[in-house]
């Protein structure tokens, strides 16, 4: 998540994501008997984007309250050498977690817009490769600390953001 206020990003952060444990069923491939397999599932935390929306709102009072959401569309598992990966859970999660974002933001007053990852990276001369992302972040905001690969999902929500204020304003 990033905060513009007068064309200047005010701060950015994770989205907050809380973890629990699970219990799943899943089928043993060799013999085809159903298991159990703990492990953890991770969900937004609806409750702290919620507030963090209402402070933005009091921070800014008369401010225009916009989200920038990238649109987010299910795919199918893909395959890696031969090995399928991800899956309908992984879609299934992300789809989830989209509209909570969007719900969260306009119950709180928010417009919220959305943007395909191709759009806005397009407009930067961006691909996939999550980075460049990251060095194009670093060089427009060099006071954040980027260095890391799990950083270019802040990177890209401040691209996400300098994207909204260059040509949707």
């Amino acid at each position: 998540m990033a905060l513009f206020h007068d064309d200047q990003m005010q701060m950015v952060q994770r989205l907050p994501i809380v973890s629990r444990a699970v219990t799943r069923q899943r089928k043993d491939k060799k013999t085809g008997e159903m298991k159990s397999a703990k492990g953890t599932a991770n969900s937004l935390d609806v409750k702290a984007l919620a507030t963090f929306a209402r402070l933005a709102s009091q921070a800014h009072p008369g401010a225009a309250l916009i989200g920038v959401i990238e649109y987010q569309q299910g795919r199918g598992p893909k395959k890696d050498g031969g090995k399928e990966r991800g899956g309908s859970s992984q879609v299934g999660t992300l789809m989830r977690l989209f509209g909570q974002c969007e719900g969260v933001l306009i119950g709180r007053g928010w417009e919220v817009t959305t943007v395909q990852p191709a759009v806005w990276k397009r407009h930067f001369r961006l691909d996939s490769d999550k980075d460049r992302s990251r060095a194009l972040a670093a060089e427009r905001w060099p006071s954040l600390d980027l260095k890391t690969k799990k950083s270019a999902d802040i990177a890209e929500a401040c691209l996400l953001g300098a994207w909204w204020l260059e040509t949707q304003r």
